[in-house]
């Protein structure tokens, strides 16, 4: 690994799987779901807690909070809500999609309601970059080759991706809540079927699994030798073998 390799996968302690760059980690999985940080901050984080399905936060702040209750019901499928000066709301009520704002002189300002994408850029070009298009929110990159892109299209949510590949995609769909899924294979799916929502538990060799009623959706695990291994109930999805 020189310093034209972008990224590197390794593990140590308790990280499963670590991407990561020459200066900055982009994507770590955890004992949570998903972090993604730097060395020095914490950008993104995806994990469960007891009442809460799906959290998305910062080091200092929550961005989104994916929570049910008996007050879920048709006409919004969820709400997503964080605290202090951020702001998330996710509903279909065909309006609002999502909003995400600040109060301190704009610094991020997101809604769709067939409308605005806002910038956000700092003094320094070279780094950080939100570009006011239709598809790119967020890019982060470096003299000639793109680090990590954030970015919106009509169904997808959030997507994290380098120059050459998708790191992660968060999307939704008519019955599909939340999709996290890479390139080739999907990660993790919360959905709804009969009302009944996306099970999310830890056994003694499974570091997470998500299944429903009737069958096991997705099971993070390691067994001796092997790092990682996501499977579903039939077949094994990716196996990550420690040389």
């Amino acid at each position: 690994m020189t310093h034209n390799t972008l990224l590197k996968l390794h593990t140590r302690h308790n990280t499963i799987l670590t991407l990561h760059t020459t200066h900055s980690t982009l994507l770590t999985l955890i004992n949570i779901l998903v972090t993604l940080h730097t060395t020095h901050s914490t950008l993104l984080t995806l994990h469960t807690t007891y009442n809460t399905l799906l959290t998305l936060h910062t080091t200092y702040n929550t961005l989104l909070t994916t929570h049910y209750s008996q007050y879920t019901a048709h006409n919004t499928l969820f709400t997503l809500y964080t605290t202090h000066n951020i702001l998330v709301t996710l509903h279909t009520t065909h309006s609002t999609l999502l909003t995400l704002h600040t109060t301190h002189s704009s610094l991020l300002t997101l809604h769709t309601t067939y409308n605005t994408l806002v910038t956000l850029h700092t003094t320094d070009n070279t780094f950080l970059t939100l570009h006011p298009t239709h598809s790119t929110l967020l890019t982060l990159y470096r003299t000639h080759s793109t680090l990590l892109m954030l970015h919106m299209t009509d169904n997808t949510f959030l997507t994290l991706h380098t120059t050459h590949k998708t790191l992660l995609t968060l999307h939704t769909t008519h019955s599909t809540l939340l999709t996290l899924h890479t390139t080739h294979k999907t990660l993790l799916t919360l959905y709804r079927t009969h009302s009944t929502l996306l099970t999310l538990h830890t056994t003694d060799n499974a570091l997470l699994t998500l299944h429903t009623t009737h069958k096991t959706l997705l099971t993070l695990h390691t067994i001796h030798k092997t790092l990682l291994t996501l499977h579903t109930t039939h077949k094994t999805l990716l196996t990550l073998h420690d040389p």
